[in-house]
């Protein structure tokens, strides 16, 4: 009777890594293809319009940089861009009070930053 408490937050944290790597995962394929279509020359509303549909419930922010990692609006063929994807996530339990073990630090943070980052060369 004693491991049931113990047995509930075992399973509630491995449920909580499980929506977290699945998140990572998802946001790292959107910027994956995101990386492809500008490398075909799409235009970044077309690219911003994609990352939004894909990860609507993480409301990513996304940056396209170029070689000298400034933002740019429109790309030409022989360039090489950075895609830079990035979303703020909020636990789905409620982990953040365990922080109750470990006094005056954040052992479980309120939000993780997930952030992916490619390269490509327009075509």
């Amino acid at each position: 009777m004693l491991m049931v408490p113990f047995f509930i937050l075992l399973m509630m944290l491995l449920a909580e890594f499980g929506v977290y790597f699945y998140r990572s995962n998802l946001l790292e394929d959107t910027a994956q293809q995101v990386a492809r279509m500008a490398a075909r020359n799409a235009t970044l509303s077309d690219i911003q319009n994609y990352s939004n549909e894909k990860l609507y419930t993480l409301q990513p922010q996304l940056a396209v940089l170029n070689a000298l990692n400034e933002p740019v609006d429109a790309w030409s063929s022989d360039q090489t861009l950075q895609i830079k994807l990035t979303a703020t996530v909020q636990p789905v339990m409620p982990i953040s009070a365990l922080n109750i073990f470990s006094p005056g630090t954040d052992f479980f943070p309120a939000a993780f930053t997930l952030e992916s980052k490619k390269q490509v060369y327009v075509e």
